[in-house]
């Protein structure tokens, strides 16, 4: 333990002065200080900003709205191994979306509920509420602060399969498999504040603060599983500093802390980082990034299981391609933050997804996604899901659109038994979707 502590210091010390010796330098070489702008568009981004949903902003203020219905075949609804059961779904979606920009402000909010009928078994009906809410202040040429709040209401026989996952400030619809547990109520939020402040045209640095809740409540009169955490609470903060040493090649350190508390029962876990990172813009279109370097978990002893030590590492890649035409991103991380199970920590993500605009009106999309996640507050398990997942999409009008897909998720436990939480499952979907816009209000 000590030795992970006397290497994450080293780690900083030497990451602090090389930002120290770096801007030391830059400060000599006739760089002008004023000359460092923090816009509130993507660096380097050509095209109008957009939100969430790709939709430019115009004017002070937008709103848009669109209604989806489907058909979906699921060949395992009730997500075991033991009996498969069938049935047919009817899903109804809709999403409400406003957004404002002045000179130094913009703000966008989302709200999608989404309501599911089962043609079989109506007791499994349930509607799902998600909402996104992101801003961005400009405080100066120099200085912004950025913030975000995600909340998902999520009963397991409404999941809904797809999520937005940010690929470089672009979001696309992945079919994602973190672990699910069956005949339970899931609630879920997350919310981050960030300052990020240009010291030059060079060197910058940014402090993130995260904080979080998920908490798990039985349905159709099932009971949680006995002695996990019903509760996780999640709190930390990380501090980067970057250099872009040559234009369109960036250098940097981060350093991360963060608290997971499990409560009903109680424990807790605390997660360290430190990466050395590296970022660059290939081309106009296609941009990497990704860090690495040793990490360090504690978790709290409880009962008969004593408290565990985990030096490890943490790593995250990501690899972005988008253009008119096509769409890219994969991206992986290796580390802790809390998971969708009962006392979980996921430790590992992958996902890699893609769209292709194949002509005026059709387009593709495929993708696959993996995670795992580690029990910390009982007996040491493991659960391990992978998805794959494919579409077409026709566009029948500017506004009006017609879809067909299919999905497969598969999970598995080291647990065996009853208990264990092993299934697979095919998803067949067709449907249709109705965009409302309102064009850019005020000026």
């Amino acid at each position: 333990m000590r030795s992970m502590h006397r290497t994450l210091i080293a780690f900083a010390a030497v990451a602090l002065l090389a930002a120290g010796t770096s801007f030391a330098q830059e400060s000599g070489s006739g760089q002008t200080p004023g000359s460092a702008q923090v816009s509130t568009s993507d660096a380097g981004a050509t095209s109008p900003i957009k939100n969430l949903f790709g939709e430019n902003f115009m004017g002070r203020w937008n709103y848009s709205a669109d209604v989806g219905a489907s058909q979906e075949f699921n060949d395992n609804i009730f997500s075991t191994a033991a009996v498969r059961s069938s049935d047919t779904l009817s899903r109804f979606s809709l999403r409400l979306s406003a957004s404002m920009q002045t000179r130094n402000f913009r703000f966008e909010a989302h709200y999608f509920p989404n309501y599911v009928m089962y043609n079989r078994y109506s007791d499994k009906n349930a509607l799902t509420h998600q909402y996104d809410q992101r801003a961005t202040y400009r405080i100066s040429a120099r200085t912004q602060l950025t913030s975000s709040i995600t909340g998902t209401l999520t009963p397991s026989s409404s999941n809904s399969p797809f999520q937005f996952v940010n690929f470089g400030g672009s979001f696309l619809p992945v079919f994602h498999p973190d672990a699910l547990q069956s005949n339970a109520r899931i609630f879920s939020s997350r919310g981050d504040i960030a300052w990020q402040h240009s010291f030059s045209a060079r060197n910058s640095v940014s402090v993130d603060f995260q904080g979080g809740v998920v908490k798990f409540k039985g349905e159709n009169g099932a009971v949680l599983t006995a002695g996990n955490s019903q509760n996780t609470y999640t709190t930390g903060a990380s501090l980067q500093w970057d250099n872009e040493f040559i234009p369109g090649k960036k250098l940097g350190v981060q350093l991360g802390d963060s608290y997971f508390g499990f409560m009903s029962p109680a424990s807790h876990s605390h997660y360290q980082y430190a990466k050395a990172r590296y970022s660059q813009r290939i081309t106009n279109t296609i941009h990497l990034s990704f860090g690495a370097g040793p990490s360090y978990r504690q978790d709290q002893g409880r009962g008969v299981i004593p408290a565990g030590s985990h030096p490890s590492f943490a790593l995250d890649a990501e690899l972005t391609s988008n253009s008119p035409s096509h769409s890219l991103g994969v991206s992986y991380n290796h580390g802790s933050q809390a998971g969708l199970t009962q006392g979980s920590l996921s430790s590992d993500g992958l996902t890699i997804t893609g769209t292709r605009r194949i002509n005026k009106r059709w387009n593709s999309s495929a993708g696959m996604s993996y995670s795992r996640s580690n029990t910390v507050n009982i007996t040491p398990s493991s659960t391990t899901s992978y998805a794959v997942n494919g579409g077409l999409n026709y566009m029948v009008s500017p506004n009006l659109n017609f879809n067909a897909g299919y999905a497969y998720l598969n999970q598995s436990s080291s647990l065996v038994g009853p208990i264990a939480q092993d299934f697979d499952r095919n998803i067949f979907t067709i449907g249709l979707r109705y965009v409302f816009r309102v064009a850019g209000t005020g000026k």
